[in-house]
């Protein structure tokens, strides 16, 4: 096993934020939101971690979770995670071993 503390950045375009008829001096501005109700109401990928055998979102007074929205309505999403993964570990030539260990992802 190995433990990984790591912030997983996701973007993608959601046309129903698109601001397109707001007045030019709004139009270039990005909404950063970080209220928990709203982030949670805003679709986002369904993004797990396969090998993952631990997880848990990192918290210090606040959640670690950033969403931002473009003024095109490109959505960026960004939160830290700290994870623990598993790994088949090939120890025939300890002490002079070397390991491949990955990270899969999919949604």
């Amino acid at each position: 096993d190995y433990d990984a503390e790591l912030y997983l950045r996701q973007s993608w375009d959601d046309f129903r934020f698109h601001r397109g008829r707001l007045p030019q001096d709004h139009n270039d501005s990005h909404l950063d939101l970080n209220d928990a109700d709203i982030i949670k109401a805003v679709w986002k990928p369904d993004t797990y971690f396969p090998n993952a055998k631990q997880g848990e979102f990192h918290y210090v007074a606040v959640p670690n979770v950033l969403l931002r929205i473009g003024p095109n309505g490109r959505v960026l999403y960004v939160l830290r995670l700290k994870l623990r993964f598993s790994c088949m570990m090939d120890l025939t030539s300890y002490p002079l071993d070397t390991q491949e260990c990955y990270i899969e992802l999919a949604s």
